[in-house]
């Protein structure tokens, strides 16, 4: 089942040899026709912990399950693929590694790396997440934390590597003793979780829910939206016969 997949990919210009899963360094594809305790166990190793990004192909004629998908990503895959569901797959493989090599490249670029420094697999997705979604894509990034965490310094990353660059970015800092800031922040917030809501007919999770819009976990943005105390049913759409 492998072999002509290999040719395919091959054909797209993605060079693929066998490797061992404690031995992988740097992007990689997982195959399979089955899921089970050792594929997850292959991504997780394979990713180290999400470190290097890893496609999980399915390779099955019925496509993958939500639910084996969700648990390849929390294993650590960046990106999951049904082979046979999906369109020219081998061309989207090979757009997704040159997209992934070109993030990398301006996340090692010294702008980045001098003012943000950091090694974890966790900070690495971060600036990951951050560059990509500057780089390739317009939408709104919501960022939060706690002071000093470098939110100000995400934002002008994010600001000086979006083609939209224009000026200074808006970033704005509120401290939690101040209760007029504190409520200026948190209408600031709300509005931007409800117009992604609202692009998203209230869908959360998923590659085209609020939550990808916004850059954040999709249990981050649950979380979020029960303290800012919004109701996602106003933004599903009503079919009435």
């Amino acid at each position: 089942m492998a072999g002509p997949t290999i040719d395919a990919l091959a054909d797209a210009g993605v060079a693929t040899y066998e490797v061992d899963p404690e031995e992988a360094s740097g992007p990689g594809l997982v195959l399979f026709a089955e899921p089970g305790q050792a594929l997850f166990d292959a991504v997780r190793r394979a990713s180290r912990g999400g470190l290097e990004r890893v496609i999980a192909v399915g390779l099955g004629d019925d496509g993958v399950l939500a639910t084996v998908a969700w648990r390849l990503l929390n294993a650590g895959a960046s990106d999951v693929l049904a082979w046979r569901t999906r369109d020219r797959p081998a061309s989207a493989i090979a757009a997704r590694l040159d997209r992934w090599a070109e993030v990398d490249r301006l996340v090692d670029a010294p702008m980045v790396r001098d003012n943000l420094i950091g090694t974890s697999p966790a900070w690495t997705a971060t600036l990951r997440q951050a560059v990509e979604a500057a780089r390739f894509t317009d939408a709104s990034v919501l960022i939060l934390g706690e002071t000093g965490t470098g939110k100000k310094l995400i934002a002008r990353a994010i600001h000086k590597r979006s083609p939209r660059a224009s000026g200074l970015p808006e970033t704005r800092s509120f401290e939690p003793e101040s209760q007029p800031a504190s409520d200026a922040l948190t209408a600031q917030e709300k509005a931007l979780v409800e117009r992604a809501l609202a692009e998203t007919n209230g869908q959360v999770a998923g590659p085209s829910g609020a939550a990808a819009k916004l850059g954040v976990k999709s249990s981050t943005l649950e979380s979020k939206i029960k303290t800012l105390n919004i109701d996602k049913r106003r933004f599903k759409p009503v079919y009435r016969l």
